[in-house]
Parts: C-alpha cells; sequence; structure tokens
C-alpha cells in the first residue's frame, strides 16, 4: 500500500495544543503505517479498534458522552467493517485535533463542525481514505481517535446527533 497524502488539517502550530507538531507527526506516522502495512480489513480488522466503556467519556463530553457509549456499543454489536477494495493501493489520511472542527475542515465530513462542542478538546482524529492510484474517490473512512497509547474507532459520530441530542432534550438546528 502507498501513501498518496497525508497531512494535518493546519500546519500552524498554534492550532495544536501542548503536544506540538512533533507528537501530531508521530500520530499522523503511526496510524499511516497502521492502516498501510496490513490495512484493517473487514470486521476482523475493524476490531482491533473497538472503543473500550471507558472510551466515550474521554473523547466525547456531557451529557452526549453515555449517550454516544449506548449507540456505539450496538454499533460494535453488529460489527462495522473496514472495506479496501481491490486495486485501491493508496492511502489518503488526514488528521485534526477536535476543536479545529467549529470551522470547517474539508477533509472530514460536515457534521463534525455540529459535533464539535461536544468533543473533549485536544484529542486528534483522523479521517482516511483508500483510493486507486491517481483517484480521488475511493473507501472513505473517518472517527479515528488517538488516546495516548491506542486509536479506538467511532464511524460517522455526528450522525449520532441527531439521535442523542433530541432524547438529552437538547434543541439543535
Amino acid at each position: 500500500m502507498q501513501v498518496c497524502s497525508a497531512h494535518a488539517i493546519s500546519q500552524r502550530p498554534q492550532a495544536c495544543d501542548a503536544r506540538g507538531v512533533t507528537d501530531l507527526d508521530k500520530i499522523r506516522s503511526q496510524a499511516t503505517k497502521l492502516l498501510t502495512d496490513a490495512p484493517p480489513k473487514g470486521a476482523e480488522g475493524a476490531a482491533m479498534f473497538e472503543p473500550r466503556p471507558e472510551d466515550y467519556a474521554v473523547v466525547f463530553t456531557e451529557p452526549v458522552a453515555a449517550a454516544m457509549g449506548a449507540h456505539f456499543k450496538a454499533l460494535w454489536a453488529v460489527k462495522p467493517a473496514i472495506l479496501v477494495h481491490e486495486g485501491q493501493s493508496e492511502l489518503r489520511l488526514w488528521i485534526s485535533l477536535s476543536e479545529q472542527f467549529v470551522r470547517d475542515t474539508p477533509e472530514f465530513p460536515g457534521g463534525y463542525k455540529a459535533l464539535a462542542p461536544y468533543l473533549t478538546p485536544g484529542k486528534v482524529w483522523i479521517s482516511w481514505k483508500y483510493t486507486r492510484p491517481g483517484a480521488a474517490a475511493g473507501m472513505a473512512y473517518d472517527g479515528l481517535v488517538w488516546l495516548d497509547d491506542r486509536f479506538a474507532w467511532f464511524p460517522k459520530p455526528w450522525r449520532v446527533l441527531r439521535e442523542v441530542l433530541p432524547s438529552l432534550g437538547i434543541y439543535q438546528e
């Protein structure tokens, strides 16, 4: 697998937290290696990223952390999969700190902007795509989060807001 593109949304050091750009580069490098050397294919491969029960309170703020945990527990019960189709030998990877989602981050789905108020600041989020050489389109994924010693995957967490916020009595347009 070849890495076609791997960069942070913002290269400006002031956009980074106390860990600094060097740590972001290390996380990017580790994610790139993990997703290219032996891509975690199918449900079996994705299982290495299954969040632990305590991860939700680390990644999401209250009052949504518990509701997100319930949603993702149900999702992981049916085993989400990572699909890499034949010929998709390039990886495109983007990283962003959670606080960067308050503005548009085109490499991530637009729903991250709505999710931003409910994310713990300072967490590194990853969006990635497997493509055919030279192609822009491919199998796109998002929601991989660095948790200081490992990655956990919260696929499309912004979609959960539609379910979670009304049940918590939080109004959002």
